[in-house]
């Protein structure tokens, strides 16, 4: 005779975790409801898409066009949508006149909230480490040191799952984020760059003296020039691993990231606020849902004309792995290696 032993039954931890991801689930289900009601056919899968990753519901026709233009990532919920949803937070917070200690303690909870909500996918979580690393700085009031938080988060995600070491999006997530970090980063200052700064001092005095339109056209240049730097940036530096694992090279992208972006920055405003109003009552979501609803028409409309440019992107074959491995290696040397001075 042979005894059966029933196994354990589930433990209340059990239960508790099956009972948050139940509710999760159930929100984001009710979410991509919500949106679904406020868009169209053609506009709806891309802001379930935008607002909460889920890809399912996307066409392959539009997955091909963010292809070639060098724009997938927007059907991917990313440290780029946190960064929204921070701002967004923030100003809330700063309607509300929250003390400071409650305004930390606000964005790491929507932050929290907003990546449980996407699932948790890893390019998500590292932004949601980074922030959270920020916020823990401003609480104990140290320095915080973006490329420290960064490897930190690299570590974590590697630690929970090590086959993320081998994930094309979790490598171009890191990628990007390091690549708008060193770009945005000051290096060593000389007496020459100090001497320039002085200069740089005095024009900005002369600067002040001119009419108020001068300045608003003098500062939009300087942050489209900006936008446009940092889009060049880091389509170069992520192109060899994309021609790699996609066949494709998409110089079309740097103007393109030009344009989406801000358009991107009211879909996923508007696209939240339309989840958030739809909750409380389904007619308070209509303002959003249309604003939602035109800015992504805005964006589709971009990404197709990107794809009709002559010589905006190329399809073809992938370069050896070598290449791509010494290009890198090659890229970290130059920022470790730094000459001497006389």
């Amino acid at each position: 005779q042979f005894v059966r032993f029933d196994p354990d039954p589930p433990s209340a931890l059990f239960h508790l975790r099956w009972l948050l991801y139940r509710a999760i689930a159930v929100a984001a289900q009710r979410s991509r409801q919500i949106l679904f009601r406020h868009t169209d056919e053609s506009t709806g899968p891309l802001a379930v898409a935008l607002v909460i990753g889920q890809r399912d519901f996307v066409d392959h026709r539009t997955r091909d066009a963010l292809l070639v233009t060098g724009t997938a990532h927007l059907l991917s919920v990313s440290g780029l949508h946190l960064a929204i949803i921070v701002i967004l937070a923030s100003v809330v917070a700063t309607g509300l006149r929250f003390p400071p200690y409650g305004r930390i303690f606000w964005i790491l909870g929507i932050c929290i909230f907003y990546t449980a909500i996407t699932g948790g996918r890893p390019p998500v979580m590292r932004a949601c480490m980074l922030v959270a690393a920020l916020m823990l700085s401003l609480l104990i009031r140290r320095p915080s040191q973006p490329m420290n938080s960064l490897a930190l988060a690299a570590l974590i995600l590697m630690f929970i799952n090590p086959e993320l070491l081998f994930s094309v999006g979790v490598q171009l997530s890191f990628l990007a984020v390091t690549t708008l970090l060193m770009c945005g980063r000051r290096g060593d200052v000389s007496s020459v760059e100090r001497a320039s700064r002085r200069e740089q001092r005095l024009d900005e005095l002369i600067r002040g003296s001119r009419p108020g339109w001068i300045r608003l056209l003098h500062a939009t240049g300087l942050l489209f020039g900006q936008m446009l730097w940092f889009s060049g940036c880091v389509t170069a530096i992520s192109m060899p691993l994309v021609w790699y694992q996609f066949h494709v090279v998409s110089p079309i992208s740097v103007v393109t990231n030009f344009f989406l972006w801000p358009l991107l920055f009211v879909s996923l405003a508007a696209g939240v606020a339309t989840v958030l109003a739809g909750w409380v009552a389904d007619s308070l979501a209509v303002v959003p849902g249309w604003i939602c609803h035109v800015s992504i028409s805005c964006m589709r409309w971009v990404i197709e004309t990107a794809t009709t440019i002559p010589l905006g992107h190329f399809w073809l074959p992938a370069p050896p792995v070598w290449w791509v491995i010494v290009f890198y290696v090659g890229l970290v040397a130059s920022l470790i290696w730094r000459p001497s001075r006389n």
